[in-house]
């Protein structure tokens, strides 16, 4: 028999009953779901085998499971395959993987570091890849399936086009006491709408303290980037138009007002112009899921997190499942733009938190193994970038890291050890090389009690020179 003496888990469950439902049909199934999690509730506060309350939370979970994967199924999911075959050959197997798992809230994330990315050519291959993936899901009758990708290409511009305006205006503020380099910084090194926010709320105050004669400057600055398209000279008309805008205000002190009010707002909005009713509902499955596995956890169902979900390549976001997103494409700490796993495009070891830690126990470092497939003990599904190379942080991730897109950064985590470097290994002689070199070798081969200095110090060691050379160019 097991007693419980709270449940919240089915708490996060019953909630459901409130979720914005597709049709009534859909509709009819949440109530049931939050019907059966109340009943649940109950009989755990007053006491039940423990077997039988595992099976239930089987069941609501597996409810919970159809429901998300909804889009794209039946005769759809040829459909909803062809979308996702697009997109991996467009470069973002992250993307393709969260698609074929119906995890759009993976998906989001991934989507929202490639729009925020300074990288212009980052932003246009995402783009050509949606409309491709968009036309194949069409092709094949997966209309659900092209809407939810439609939308995403809607976020997609609409966050562009708030970090390059926002970008240019900080721009436009260099050699003044007033410019925000390091809210600044954080948005390329992060680019997440928090990030973008965070500059927002800098520029706001860098503004508050212009006089007449600096407010003038940067209108004139403002009016040229919008001529010109800006730094990469790639603006999109809407991002031009915002600059005019943004120019002919900060010439009165009533229009910089009217400026300074419109980035508040800006720190308090997402770029993606908010959620809509799929995303809440997406949202809302997540959280009953996660329930559900938290529930499981604490009746001792054996399983740590969630059942499994791979993470895709790139960021991940902290605490949720993810396991670090990496962007699709450069070496950058915790960055990633397509997908989850570790670092940008890189085979770098993310600390699982790198953008994203898992909402699991995990650990959640990812390997880069070329690919950067980050490994989380759990079911983290992560998107998240791979934090620092080298890293490999112990977190709760519930669950696997899938493929990173990374052909470019490397792993070079120093290991640790025991041994001493100063000393000279056991069982060690030394040997004469071809061109007359002397080398000292351990004849055991094994690595035991070697330090992270003996393993990067090829270049301290007494090795003939052809043999320096090979073992170097494995390393690099």
């Amino acid at each position: 028999m097991v007693k419980l003496q709270q449940v919240a888990g089915l708490d996060k469950i019953a909630e459901v009953e409130k979720l914005p439902a597709k049709d009534e049909a859909q509709k009819k199934r949440l109530q049931e779901i939050a019907d059966e999690a109340r009943k649940l509730k109950q009989r755990l506060l007053e006491g039940m085998p423990k077997r039988e309350a595992l099976d239930k939370i089987a069941k609501l979970k597996e409810k919970l499971d159809a429901e998300r994967n909804e889009l794209g199924n039946g005769d759809k999911k040829p459909g909803l395959d062809a979308a996702a075959g697009a997109l991996k050959a467009g470069g973002f197997p992250g993307l393709a993987d969260a698609l074929e798992d119906r995890d759009l809230a993976a998906f989001d994330e991934m989507m929202e570091r490639i729009a925020n990315d300074r990288e212009e050519a980052d932003k246009e291959k995402a783009k050509e890849s949606l409309d491709k993936a968009i036309a194949e899901a069409k092709k094949k009758g997966a209309d659900d399936v092209a809407k939810r990708l439609e939308k995403q290409k809607e976020k997609l511009e609409k966050r562009k086009d708030k970090a390059d305006a926002l970008r240019e205006l900080s721009d436009g503020l260099k050699g003044t006491p007033h410019h925000p380099g390091k809210a600044e910084k954080n948005l390329d090194d992060k680019a997440t709408d928090d990030a973008a926010k965070q500059l927002a709320d800098s520029l706001k105050k860098g503004l508050e303290k212009l006089t007449p004669e600096e407010r003038q400057k940067l209108a004139d600055k403002l009016k040229e980037k919008a001529e010109s398209g800006g730094k990469s000279g790639k603006l999109s008309p809407k991002a031009k138009q915002k600059l005019k805008e943004w120019a002919d205000k900060l010439k009165t002190p009533e229009g910089q007002k009217e400026l300074e009010d419109e980035l508040k707002k800006e720190a308090n909005e997402d770029g993606s112009g908010g959620k809509d009713n799929d995303d809440k509902l997406d949202d809302g499955l997540d959280d009953a899921q996660d329930g559900a596995d938290d529930l499981g956890k604490d009746l001792g169902d054996g399983k740590d997190g969630k059942d499994g979900k791979d993470g895709k390549d790139g960021k991940g976001k902290d605490g949720k499942g993810k396991d670090g997103k990496g962007k699709d494409g450069k070496g950058k700490d915790g960055k990633g733009k397509d997908g989850k796993g570790d670092g940008k495009d890189g085979k770098g070891d993310g600390k699982g938190d790198g953008k994203g830690d898992g909402k699991g126990d995990g650990k959640g470092d990812g390997k880069g193994d070329g690919k950067g497939d980050g490994k989380g003990d759990g079911m983290s599904d992560g998107s998240g970038d791979g934090g620092e190379p080298g890293g490999g942080g112990d977190g709760s991730h519930k669950g696997k890291s899938k493929n990173v897109d990374s052909s470019s950064l490397k792993a070079k985590a120093k290991g640790k050890g025991n041994g001493d470097p100063a000393k000279k290994p056991v069982g060690s002689e030394t040997a004469s090389g071809s061109d007359g070199s002397k080398a000292t070798v351990k004849g055991t081969g094994k690595l035991d009690g070697t330090t992270a200095g003996d393993l990067n110090s090829i270049d301290k060691a007494d090795v003939p020179e052809a043999v320096r050379r090979q073992v170097k160019s494995y390393f690099e």
